[in-house]
């Protein structure tokens, strides 16, 4: 078992492969640092998501803890090597792949064709459901990460981030208890705003 204090990073960008990784509490940014010396995030791992499952020899990203974090460390050769005599293991790992995959792609349409209201509102509706997996509340979304990294994540500015969460606030759409805390007073406005112009995932 590992635990990371909030802002200690376990591995770097370049770094090798030879461990993967099962989030267990917490949350752990993954980012990469781009040729103009800019960051950009990746994701943002919550328990249950796996990390470096990719068959790459290097990591092509860095994972940093953002909050205390515990993660279990597997060795990927040896993983690899079960997973093919342990029926449905191989299964399940080739799954996870899928949904790295699925998770970039989603990334793109976001950052490449909605307006920052539909940006901000898929990012909350998406971290909502899957903190639901682990009983917290659908309407409700406690933000381990600063602002600064929602907008690295999205592709939007600080101050972007924060104004359309403010704009957002103001029409009644979500309430703010805290910087940490979002509230969803009207749901079917934020399902709106994140499906738009997003095509339909299959199956």
């Amino acid at each position: 078992m590992i635990r990371l204090d909030p802002g200690r990073t376990l591995f770097d960008q370049g770094d090798a492969a030879d461990f993967v990784y099962n989030v267990t509490a917490g949350t752990v940014r993954l980012s990469m640092t781009l040729s103009d010396g800019r960051r950009q995030i990746t994701g943002f791992m919550l328990p249950g998501d796996f990390i470096g499952l990719s068959s790459r020899a290097v990591h092509s990203y860095s994972a940093e803890a953002v909050s205390p974090s515990q993660l279990c460390r597997f060795n990927a050769p040896a993983l690899r090597q079960m997973a093919e005599r342990v029926p449905g293991l191989e299964h399940e790992l080739f799954a996870r792949v899928r949904d790295e995959l699925d998770a970039a792609h989603d990334q793109m349409l976001l950052l490449g064709r909605k307006s920052p209201r539909e940006k901000i509102a898929t990012f909350l509706l998406d971290l909502a459901g899957r903190r639901q997996r682990w009983g917290e509340r659908p309407d409700r979304v406690h933000l381990d990460m600063t602002r600064g990294d929602i907008g690295d994540y999205l592709g939007l500015t600080l101050e972007t981030v924060s104004r359309t969460l403010n704009r957002m606030k103001r029409d009644g759409v979500i309430a703010l208890p805290s910087a940490a805390e979002v509230v969803f007073l009207k749901t079917e406005v934020i399902e709106g705003l994140a499906q738009s112009q997003v095509p339909a995932r299959p199956g």
